[in-house]
């Protein structure tokens, strides 16, 4: 018995095929050509930068916006 046969609805999936006189493959096939046919296949990944850049202190260090500050702590401060 492989994984595939293992998992629990691999012998339903078998005996659907079967009571439609195909075989699971073929089924496969045909619900994977729907996927396709319905335009839910491999999709175009865009990569867009979404990275913010900072601007940065004499020392290279980067300056956060000022929002960002809580005024109760010393993190983002650079006096």
């Amino acid at each position: 018995m492989t994984a595939v046969e293992a998992l629990p609805v691999y012998k339903k999936a078998k005996e659907i095929a079967q009571s439609r006189g195909e075989n699971l493959t073929s089924l496969i096939g045909a619900y994977l050509s729907g996927c396709v046919a319905a335009g839910y296949g491999p999709r175009r990944v865009v990569k867009v930068n979404t990275v913010r850049r900072f601007d940065r202190s004499e020392f290279g260090r980067a300056i956060m916006p000022a929002d960002w500050d809580d005024p109760e702590d010393a993190i983002y401060d650079n006096a």
